[in-house]
Formats: structure tokens, sequence, C-alpha cells
């Protein structure tokens, strides 16, 4: 039977394992330009003048392009390494990002929402990133405090997001936000899927034998070689 998970418990994970902290912190600012890109272009294109319609599908658009470019971007982490994937999407997010906010007011109709799809389709995979992060802090009670953790977290961004999006428009405008939105894009998500940020923080093999563990595998594609070794050790 699995331990019962309480609040002490979850406290307590936090308060010891300063990785976690810091692994929480870093999700919560790498997917925060989730919460808040949606909305933030309802306000932005809404600010230049141009119609709450308009303003609608923009930010539909990029709703639409984050459930077109998930599945591509899955089939691509099976595909390829990690550290391959997750930067090159965040560099792709980020640019797009930083068009967006020069484009709102001078561009064309067209560009915005393709612009806007775009962004949405690079959205790097940051959750899966954090979960091999947040596996490796698991102790007796197994990695379910710090995923329920990371569930908080995520509940966290998706709560605050628009009323940070509302209230920095008010102070300072969706252009630069926008910009704050790619540089978060640009530094967080690779930061995870770097092998020297985190040696030894992750369980790579996909069947780990137990007390087992290697880095390498998780950074490339298995090979032959690697599932032999699986195969001998277990």
């Amino acid at each position: 039977m699995a331990p019962r998970m309480s609040a002490r418990t979850h406290r307590d994970l936090l308060a010891a394992d300063r990785r976690l902290q810091l692994a929480l912190a870093a999700a919560f600012l790498g997917r925060l330009p989730l919460g808040l890109v949606t909305v933030l272009l309802l306000f932005a294109v809404g600010s230049t003048g141009r119609s709450l319609g308009f303003a609608g599908v923009v930010s539909a658009a990029a709703v639409i392009g984050m459930a077109a470019g998930a599945p591509v971007q899955g089939r691509l982490l099976d595909r390829l390494a990690l550290t391959r994937v997750v930067p090159c999407c965040a560099a792709l997010q980020a640019v797009t990002l930083f068009a967006l906010a020069g484009a709102l007011e001078v561009a064309p109709a067209w560009t915005v929402v393709a612009l806007s799809f775009a962004q949405g389709a690079t959205v790097p995979a940051l959750s899966p990133c954090v979960r091999l992060v947040l596996r490796h802090s698991a102790d007796r009670a197994g990695p379910g405090p710090a995923y329920t953790l990371d569930a908080v977290v995520l509940e966290v961004v998706y709560l605050s997001g628009p009323a940070l999006a509302a209230w920095d428009t008010v102070l300072v405008g969706p252009g630069p936000l926008l910009a704050g939105c790619a540089v978060l894009v640009v530094l967080v998500p690779p930061a995870f899927s770097a092998p020297r940020a985190r040696p030894g923080w992750l369980l790579c093999s996909p069947n780990p034998p137990i007390g087992r563990c290697t880095v390498e595998v998780v950074f490339r594609p298995p090979t032959s070689g690697d599932r032999a070794r699986w195969s001998a050790s277990s």
C-alpha cells in the first residue's frame, strides 16, 4: 500500500531538498509564459485599436498552435536528443514572441495571426523535463510528493498568469511584457535540458535496474549498446 501523503510530507520534502526548491522555482518561471501569453495577446491586440473579435482570433491561434505543435514535438523527443529539441523550440518561440511584440501595431492581420500560431506551436515541452528532475528527488515515499508540488506550481501559473498579464499591461504595456516572456523562454527551458546544469539528477534508462542510474542516456537517443547493458543488468 502506498504511504499516505500529508501537507507535512510535502512541506518537509520541500524544506529538505534545495535542488527541489530550485527546480520548482525554475519550473514556475519557465511555465509562466503559458499562463501569460494567450491572455496578454487579447490586451495587446486590443490596445492597437483592432477589434475585440480579431484579438480573440489571435489568442485562439496561439492555443491552436500549442495543440498542433505538442504532438510534433513529442515525436521529435522520441527520435532526437532532449538537448536538441527543447533549446531549439525555446529559441523559435522566443523569436516569434519578439516578432509579435514588434509587429502588433504595424503588421497585417494575417501576419499577426501566423506569428501567434507559430509561438504556440513552438512552446517547449518543459513539463517532461521537470518531471525527470523531480523523479530524482524521490525518497521512501516515492516521487508522488514532488509531482504533487509540481502540479500546484502549474495551477499557480494558470491562476496568476492572467492577473499578471492584466496588471503588467497597465503598468508597462503589452510589448515589453511579450519581450519579457521571450527572455524567460530563452533562459529557463534550455537549463532543464543542459547536462552540466544538473549532473546526477536523473534516472535515465526506460526501466532502470534498482540502484543503478546513468545520466548520459537522457541526453541522446538510446543505442543498441545501451539496451544491451540494461538487459544484462536487469
